[in-house]
């Protein structure tokens, strides 16, 4: 979905976070991608233990990195979804309640899992070290409880684009 195309803030003429990243997601995406790249190359002209090393600490800060960019996204996400509910606080449980009451089915709004995939990405990261916790593996089945998320395996872009989806899909189903 092109954000330009399909935008939530020309459509429903409201403020939009997940509008607001829209050019720092993609921008920075792309310099922490480069930088990776590059920082992961210099280690590798080294053969030597301390290189090993380097390469070991550099993947834990990489992996800091993108867990605090996809909380970026989660978080702009959540305010979107505060603002539409008219919370001053986002709670997944009081979520659920006001889709029941608007009478919208979760289960058919676009990205809905991927986007609670997401949610529970960011929560093990905030409360549990950034490990799999029992909820992340009853999704993801080939994981382990307690081994530590690779998010720097996750693409970023794809992550804002299924959420700028659902939110998008949301407000068509509540008919804003």
């Amino acid at each position: 979905m092109n954000i330009y195309q399909s935008s939530i803030w020309l459509t429903y003429h409201e403020f939009s976070q997940m509008e607001d990243i829209y050019k720092f997601v993609s921008e920075w995406n792309l310099l922490l991608k480069n930088k990776k790249e590059y920082d992961f190359q210099q280690i590798s002209y080294y053969k030597n233990v301390q290189s090993y090393v380097d390469e070991y600490f550099l993947t834990k800060e990489y992996n800091h990195l993108y867990a605090h960019f996809l909380l970026t996204i989660y978080s702009a996400l959540e305010y979107d979804l505060c603002r539409l509910m008219g919370s001053k606080d986002y709670n997944y449980k009081n979520f659920s309640v006001f889709l029941k009451e608007k009478h919208v089915n979760a289960k058919q709004i676009r990205n809905i899992k991927d986007v609670n995939l997401l949610r529970l990405y960011c929560n093990a990261y905030k409360h549990n070290g950034g490990l799999y916790t029992n909820k992340i593996i009853k999704i993801k089945k080939d994981k382990n409880i307690g081994d530590e998320i690779q998010y720097s395996d996750l693409n970023i872009t794809e992550q804002y684009d299924i959420s700028y989806e659902f939110l998008f899909d949301l407000y068509g189903k509540l008919k804003r």
